[in-house]
């Protein structure tokens, strides 16, 4: 099994520089989501990647990164992801707009399954974001 930081490696491969300082946890704080793979800290304005997430494993277990890329793919369009919250703020369809767009650019397009499990995953999101108890939350601020 390839080590975290190795994994890393392999990620930051991919960006020319990194976009924002990068941290690796082993296990995300109780504030986050049940299923997160990558959160900003937002004390430090960096991203935290979480180690023990699936994708992450998923990583560690590829022993030709060259030919099996797609997890390596995953987390630095993770990484673009937060990237855009550290810079720009809470929109989550935009961070999952530039998120699908690094995707894309590293040559997993709409109908491969990973750029269509992202885009899912935004949907679902997003649905969650325009439920009535969230607009009314909204309305009351």
């Amino acid at each position: 099994m390839t080590s975290a930081a190795a994994v890393l490696r392999v990620v930051l491969s991919l960006f020319v520089p990194p976009p924002v300082p990068i941290e690796l946890v082993d296990v995300p704080p109780p504030s986050t989501s049940e299923n997160v793979e990558a959160f900003v800290d937002p004390t430090r304005h960096s991203i935290c990647l979480v180690t023990s997430s699936a994708t992450y494993l998923w990583a560690r277990r590829i022993e030709r990164p060259e030919v099996d890329r797609d997890p390596f793919l995953k987390i630095a369009s993770m990484i673009a992801h937060e990237a855009w919250h550290v810079r720009h703020g809470p929109d989550e369809r935009a961070a999952y707009e530039a998120q699908l767009t690094t995707l894309a650019m590293l040559g997993r397009e709409a109908g491969t399954p990973l750029y269509d499990t992202v885009a899912r995953a935004m949907r679902t999101v997003l649905k969650r974001q325009t439920s009535p108890t969230q607009l009314v939350m909204r309305l009351q601020r």
